[in-house]
């Protein structure tokens, strides 16, 4: 009779590599499971792997229940719930180590990698880079190796079950590449994130004040990448991406203004060479989509705001893209009356020293296009100093006088904030754009690398019968700054410091290795989103118009799969069969051989004799051994007939230890 065994029966290698897997698939999901359900998981994965090798006794039902119950109350009380995404990731990781606490069967361990495999998957809930998708196919590979490792009916090397789920993934990555090609997609591919909301991470905003855009010259985030798929890459200095139009002005203050309506097409006209952007955009909430002065058309979900920007119909929650052409000369013939009346509307106190500025600029019935060069000569010739810390200006006319007459140092948002304010004072429409202004170019993808410490702030005028004019005082007192871009730029005032210099500008200097090791990771990192991650139906379409094959006829294909597969599968399973064909159950091979030890001594198991009734017979003839023999027997009958067998190799193990320490008196007959 087989008694219930009350000691752990699963346990080793095996139990310990999916424990440590178990472990990193929370590592990267640390924000988003609670803490105590962290320390649960550490306890009970000591606990269960500490019961096997010490062969304690197995926990009971009662004391399992109360466990558990003890994990789930310790994530309602970190989360205060047990619904939403971190409660129910920490419920998870709570039950998959109930299961690897009460896992005594190979049916259980199969569960548990099962649920392993999951909450390794569950790390791709947040994020689909690169890394951690690499880094989530070494934790599946390592399930995957335990599992076969548990299985194996002798003791092995770890590495050969390692090598031997290597050998099966490249015999599954035909049928997966297929499978990834031609099964049906969504648009949006496999982006997805059930975190928290991104808003706040993009340095646009519908306001414009001192030190908005200094603070995110230290912040290297990326927004978005530019691949120019006609190839025709502009220089650096003339890629201003255009986000946003600030219509209300008042000093250093500037913001989005009341509703107006967008100008119809039929009022704007591009004209110069197209250049055609494909635009991959980080996530960020907000509405914010970006291309290259000055954007003809786009494909995407959006429209045009007032000033010929674009802003998508939803907030942008996951990595976006989409496609622009722009063309670089505006022709406007009017303004429309709204947009006229905003761009010039005054701001709410103007020093009488700034007004006496700018009547002597109109002197002599200057054009508006001559009063405008005459101020960008104003400002370099009183030199104004472009700097990253500027230092603090109030907002309203002391600062703004204090700016003009006194310091006489800004970044780009304190000029361009402070022209447009003098253009209109001057009576000329004027605007002011942010967006972002060049980037980093990695040659290895031919791509462009927009960051926050890109961001930027211009200028635009109206010239009557010509349309909008961009002026960028930037380029004027740091020309640097617009053709080599700002990392550039920093790094050569960082050689250029003396002494008593500011060293914080340090930081931006780099090797030239370091940065090209960096943008080949960058370019493999994209193209894994682009190719991959960015695999949705356009680019599936796309992908069947090349091969000249009808979209949407999915029965077809998988018609044609099977009839392409049938032959494959046959011949494999063939081959197989062959190979096994003369291989014994290395479980009955062991109970064989402890039969022929016990036939040599001339107790000889009969044909059709079971297993218990020769062991009945074998220990009346050897009683000194009966014991022995009882046992092996029963284990033999647990491993191969029990609704829940026992691992083979304990069996084999026990057989050839009872053979090489065992010595039988043959029978007399």
């Amino acid at each position: 009779m087989i008694q219930r065994f009350t000691h752990s029966m699963v346990g080793g290698p095996a139990l310990i590599w999916v424990s440590v897997a178990i472990v990193l698939s929370a590592l990267p999901n640390l924000k988003q499971i609670a803490p105590l359900a962290l320390v649960f998981m550490l306890f009970t994965l000591v606990a269960r792997n500490v019961v096997h090798g010490r062969r304690l006794r197995f926990p009971s039902t009662i004391l399992r229940t109360s466990i558990l119950l003890i994990g789930l109350g310790g994530v309602y009380l970190s989360t205060g719930s047990l619904v939403g995404a971190k409660s129910g990731l920490s419920a998870l990781l709570v039950l998959i180590c109930m299961k690897a606490l009460e896992t005594n069967t190979p049916r259980d361990f199969q569960v548990l990698c099962l649920l392993s495999w999951f909450l390794a998957l569950t790390g791709l809930f947040f994020e689909q880079e690169l890394v951690r998708s690499l880094y989530i196919g070494l934790i599946c590979w390592m399930v995957g190796a335990a599992l076969i490792h548990f299985h194996r009916d002798v003791k092995q090397p770890m590495r050969r079950s390692f090598r031997t789920g290597f050998t099966l993934f490249l015999h599954a990555l035909p049928v997966m590449a297929l499978l990834f090609v031609f099964f049906p997609r969504s648009y949006g591919g496999f982006r997805f994130n059930f975190g928290q909301s991104p808003r706040g991470t993009t340095g646009m905003s519908n306001n414009l004040e001192p030190g908005s855009f200094s603070a995110l010259t230290k912040n290297f985030d990326d927004v978005f990448r530019v691949n120019f798929p006609d190839g025709n890459v502009p220089p650096l200095a003339k890629m201003y991406w255009r986000g946003n139009v600030l219509w209300e002005g008042d000093g250093f203050r500037w913001s989005r203004g009341p509703g107006m309506y967008s100008e119809p097409p039929r009022h704007r006209l591009l004209k110069g060479v197209a250049v055609r952007q494909e635009i991959t955009m980080e996530p960020h909430g907000d509405y914010w989509l970006f291309g290259m002065d000055r954007i003809q058309n786009f494909r995407a979900e959006a429209g045009f705001d007032p000033g010929g920007c674009m802003r998508s119909s939803r907030p942008v929650h996951s990595t976006l893209r989409y496609e622009v052409t722009s063309l670089p000369i505006e022709k406007q013939a009017y303004l429309l009356t709204d947009h006229k009346t905003a761009a010039l509307r005054q701001p709410r106190e103007v020093s009488a020293r700034v007004k006496e500025l700018v009547v002597s600029w109109r002197a002599g019935g200057k054009t508006d296009r001559e009063v405008s060069d005459t101020a960008l000569r104003w400002l370099k010739q009183e030199k104004f100093r472009y700097s990253l810390e500027p230092g603090r200006y109030e907002i309203g006319s002391e600062g703004f006088d204090d700016f003009l007459f006194n310091r006489r140092v800004g970044f780009c948002e304190h000029y361009a904030a402070a022209y447009a304010t003098l253009m209109r004072v001057a009576g000329i429409p004027s605007r002011v754009v942010i967006g972002y202004l060049g980037g980093e170019f990695n040659p290895h993808g031919r791509y462009v690398i927009v960051r926050q410490s890109d961001a930027h702030a211009w200028c635009e005028i109206y010239i009557d019968k010509q349309g909008w004019a961009r002026v960028d005082p930037t380029d004027i007192l740091a020309p640097e700054r617009v053709t080599l871009g700002l990392a550039s730029y920093l790094q050569q005032q960082v050689s250029g410091l003396s002494e008593g210099d500011n060293p914080a500008n340090r930081q931006f200097g780099m090797k030239d290795w370091f940065r090209d090791l960096r943008l080949v990771w960058d370019n493999a990192n994209f193209q894994w989103n682009l190719r991959v991650l960015g695999f949705d139906e356009g680019a599936q379409r796309q992908f069947f118009a090349n091969l000249h094959l009808p979209y949407g006829r999915w029965h077809l294909y998988a018609a044609w799969g099977l009839v392409g597969l049938a032959p494959i599968l046959a011949a494999l399973g063939f081959w197989l069969r062959r190979a096994q064909r003369g291989r014994p159950d290395a479980l009955v091979e062991a109970y064989v051989a402890f039969c022929q030890t016990l036939a040599a001594a001339g107790m000889a198991r009969e044909a059709n004799e079971g297993p218990l009734h020769f062991a009945g017979r074998a220990t009346k003839s050897f009683p000194e051994n009966a014991s022995e023999i009882e046992q092996i027997t029963d284990l033999y009958v647990r491993s191969r007939y029990a609704r829940t067998p026992l691992p083979a190799r304990d069996f084999i193990q026990r057989v050839r230890a009872w053979r090489s320490k065992t010595r039988l008196k043959k029978l007399v007959t």
